[in-house]
């Protein structure tokens, strides 16, 4: 079992309640027990219960819960639960590689779904005489360009659909639309939209947000940076994603102290468990892409950097969890 659920499995099984006080009243009452063992065993059954509901809390998140059994109800309706990434386009010319990168994000994964999404800036006092209609063309111009940068990640396997809308509040249209497409991942370059207006640490979005940093090709090696933090996790499975779709090792930087190595090592058995091949201890190269928590990953002069926040759904996953479900060659 994932260790998140054998966890809490544990925690339900070590409460006592009224079974263990039937029985320490029987006990008593044959002798086996003295006052001062039963008062023991008695105040030892209300503790390890009075504890169970806060321990559960902890080890198995109320988050955690809904998402599980909404995966289970999916399930049963015989639903795909496709991995999805929301592609927040800003220049639909320059943009290509940003919806190839969402592509490869997804991994080997599928189904997998691909929701390209632009928001164009909001114009005050439209009315139907002075310009709507202009308004919509620039929509379904927008809606156009969007199928056509999806095209090649359907190749791929991958389903596309797109949106564009008008905004004054641009991220708050990501954020509603990350909600209503239980997105995964959140893919965006770096800088856009209103700036300060970006999700947070504070933010309740299930999704991770990947912002993009610099520009680089398909065929550039993947660095992971680690640190033991929540949005290490989520970039760890981010990254393995990525080596799997271009078949290429993941090279792991670590940060210094033995704690930072101890980290480093779980995360390498757990990788090649899953089948891929990872090398670690190398000293991060300027090139290349570079994929890790927000701040553990420098900017590098000619490759890219990804900067993962983690959403509520990473945070509340342990690194084991994390990986479970990587899908590998």
């Amino acid at each position: 079992m994932p260790r998140r659920q054998a966890t809490s499995l544990g925690v339900l099984m070590n409460t006592r309640g009224l079974t263990e006080l039937v029985i320490l009243n029987i006990g008593v009452g044959l002798g086996v027990l003295d006052g001062t063992m039963f008062t023991l065993l008695v105040v030892m059954a209300v503790v390890t219960t009075v504890m169970t509901a806060p321990l559960l809390r902890i080890t198995y998140p109320p988050r955690a819960v809904q998402r599980d059994i909404e995966a289970a109800e999916r399930a049963a309706l015989g639903l795909p639960d496709a991995f999805t990434v929301l592609v927040v386009v800003g220049d639909p010319e320059a943009d290509a590689q940003l919806v190839q990168l969402a592509a490869d994000l997804a991994g080997l994964e599928r189904p997998a779904h691909l929701v390209l999404s632009r928001v164009l800036p909001a114009r005050p006092g439209l009315e139907v005489a002075s310009g709507l209609g202009q308004e919509l063309g620039l929509i379904a111009a927008s809606g156009d360009q969007l199928r056509r940068l999806g095209r090649p990640a359907e190749a791929r396997g991958l389903t596309t659909s797109v949106s564009a809308r008008f905004s004054d509040d641009p991220w708050q249209v990501v954020r509603d639309q990350a909600r209503s497409t239980a997105a995964d991942v959140v893919l965006v370059r770096s800088g856009w939209g209103t700036a300060g207006a970006a999700p947070t640490e504070a933010d309740e979005l299930a999704a991770s947000v990947v912002q993009v940093h610099g520009t680089g090709t398909e065929d550039d090696d993947v660095w992971l940076h680690v640190d033991g933090s929540p949005d290490a996790r989520a970039a760890v499975r981010l990254a393995a994603q990525l080596a799997a779709a271009r078949d290429v090792p993941l090279r792991l930087v670590g940060a210094d102290g033995w704690r930072a190595r101890r980290q480093a090592d779980g995360v390498v058995e757990l990788l090649e468990r899953a089948g891929l091949t990872v090398h670690r201890g190398a000293t991060a190269a300027p090139t290349g892409l570079h994929l890790g928590p927000v701040g553990a990953a420098e900017p590098v002069e000619d490759g890219v950097v990804l900067a993962v926040l983690a959403g509520t759904d990473d945070r509340d996953r342990d690194l084991s969890e994390t990986v479970a479900d990587l899908e590998t060659p």
